[in-house]
């Protein structure tokens, strides 16, 4: 929705779970099912989570992203990103709809792996389902996993995290750290918007938080969109010219740093 090309500058990243769901019940042929099967539990807890997403809402880092799109927008978007104080459910409701600004704004949820029998004429004793999470800034792990038991609450299925990690702090964006990234940005970039954001992935960052509050994500190559589907697959690469920027970018950055 933006008149102008946007780069993306992430303030914090997205926390993450694997969330296992199981139930156990006794096995044998399957021409003599129990009313519930152990599977069949799961299943349950799973379509009960998934279709009880968790509310939608502008943490820090995507109002910030608002505010800095919110300029650059056709006047109607503008005016109703510029006052989300009086139109924020009905902006919510609008981004939910996409699964990519969905994203954005609410802890995600997806069912990504299931165990059940070995046979299909088999009970099985033990079934099984994993459902993902990207946990959105303000929000915890633990949180989720209290909420997820209350959703399925009477389904006769144990809950436990394989792993998790909750949000990181959301970096300032004022300050020095702050002007001098952001400089370096605006120079490399001069054509671009420069728009903070929540990042979706996990990354190393993650792991200086408790060193600065300043920790910020940042690829300076502008090819990231046409080659983004090379990412971990084959043929893997950037542009010359892309590389040439970022070297740019990063010779700015350390001269101002």
């Amino acid at each position: 929705g933006m008149t102008r090309d946007g780069i993306q500058l992430g303030l914090c990243e997205k926390g993450y779970a694997d969330l296992r769901i199981c139930a156990r019940c006794e096995g044998g042929h399957s021409s003599m099912p129990p009313e519930k099967t152990a599977l069949g539990r799961v299943c349950a807890a799973v379509n009960a989570i998934q279709t009880h997403p968790a509310r939608p809402r502008f943490h820090a880092a995507t109002a910030a992203m608002y505010d800095a799109r919110a300029p650059y927008m056709p006047f109607g978007q503008r005016f109703f990103y510029a006052n989300r104080w009086l139109f924020g459910r009905f902006l919510l409701k609008g981004l939910t709809k996409d699964k990519r600004t969905n994203a954005y704004v609410r802890t995600t949820t997806a069912p990504t792996m299931a165990k059940g029998s070995q046979a299909a004429n088999v009970l099985p004793q033990y079934a099984e389902a994993i459902v993902n999470f990207r946990i959105a800034p303000g929000e915890t792990a633990e949180e989720l996993l209290v909420r997820c038991k209350k959703i399925t609450r009477g389904m006769d299925v144990e809950l436990s995290y394989v792993q998790c990690s909750d949000p990181t702090p959301v970096s300032p964006t004022a300050g020095k750290a702050y002007q001098i990234l952001s400089g370096a940005i605006r120079e490399t970039f001069a054509d671009l918007v420069l728009v903070p954001y929540a990042m979706m992935a996990a990354t190393d960052s993650r792991y200086f938080t408790d060193l600065s509050q300043c920790v910020y994500r940042f690829s300076p190559f502008r090819c990231a969109v046409e080659v983004l589907e090379t990412m971990h697959g084959d043929n893997e690469r950037v542009t010359i010219d892309s590389l040439r920027e970022g070297i740019t970018f990063f010779l700015s950055l350390l001269r101002r740093l």
